[in-house]
């Protein structure tokens, strides 16, 4: 009985290590997506970079979404934020998915305005 539950504790250990680093690998992209939407927004109008995601993390689909001021990841059932440069994103959202590519840019608007333009990359 002892080692039926000292089996069990160990798995769900496991299972919170293997979440943890998970989640450690998709802050990381997440932080990676929203400090390129800074630069490029921060660049001026006409600034553009481009990005390719990894096919997974740890093994598991992913899909990031940015909105005005934010950048989300969903991976395995669970969620990451990097907030970033509270810039207009055209659409007001876009989702970008694992193993693509994608064009960000400043797109200058009016004189006073301009928004990030992201565009997957085919």
């Amino acid at each position: 009985m002892v080692l039926t539950s000292l089996v069990a504790m160990v798995e769900d250990r496991m299972d919170s290590a293997e979440d943890a680093e998970e989640l450690g690998t998709g802050r990381m992209m997440v932080e990676y997506v929203a400090e390129t939407v800074d630069s490029v927004y921060s660049g001026g109008n006409g600034h553009s970079a481009v990005i390719t995601l990894p096919p997974s993390i740890n093994g598991d689909p992913y899909t990031i979404t940015l909105i005005s001021g934010a950048v989300f990841m969903d991976v395995h059932g669970l969620r990451g934020q990097a907030v970033m440069f509270p810039g207009a994103i055209s659409g007001n959202e876009f989702k970008m998915y694992s193993s693509r590519s994608y064009n960000i840019s400043n797109i200058q608007k009016s004189e006073n305005y301009s928004e990030i333009v992201v565009k997957e990359i085919k």
